[in-house]
């Protein structure tokens, strides 16, 4: 007959053994649970700033359309920019405020960037109006040279 084994102990190393597993399992899931939010909060704010641009080139080209004939006038980019900002909030809204800061981050780096794009083209923009006032004050003075023309053929015939 082999030899009786002590299990007095047993009990205390399986309950240990057990213990350690748990918090290992534990781990592992609150690992894998925080991985799986971060990725899918990183999706969101990914799908979110692609959002973001398209409704930050359809929101440029309504200011651009609107602002043609005056591409600095203020009361334009006031509203432009009011609307940009509750767009922008909006769709902030839908991230966890744990990764808020990272969106917070993409957002003004759009804002920046559609700034700068709107500034250029008002400057551009600016020249173009320029370039069609002066020429069309050169057809009015050729115009009214004309009639200076006409007006003196007539009075000098006679």
């Amino acid at each position: 007959m082999p030899p009786r084994r002590d299990l007095s102990t047993f009990n205390t190393v399986t309950g240990q053994a057990v213990e350690q597993s748990s918090t290992n399992f534990t781990e592992g899931l609150v690992k894998l649970g925080n991985q799986i939010i971060e990725t899918s909060q990183e999706a969101k704010i990914n799908e979110n700033i692609s959002r973001a641009q398209l409704g930050l080139a359809e929101m440029d080209n309504d200011f651009r359309r609107r602002a043609q004939t005056d591409p600095f006038n203020q009361e334009i980019l006031d509203e432009y920019k009011t609307n940009r900002k509750e767009f922008l909030s909006t769709l902030g809204d839908e991230i966890s405020p744990l990764f808020r800061q990272e969106w917070n981050k993409s957002a003004a780096n759009l804002t920046n960037q559609s700034d700068l794009s709107n500034q250029a083209w008002g400057f551009k923009q600016a020249r173009v109006n320029t370039i069609q006032s002066v020429n069309t004050s050169i057809a009015n003075n050729m115009a009214l040279a004309a009639e200076a023309g006409r007006d003196y053929a007539v009075n000098a015939t006679t």
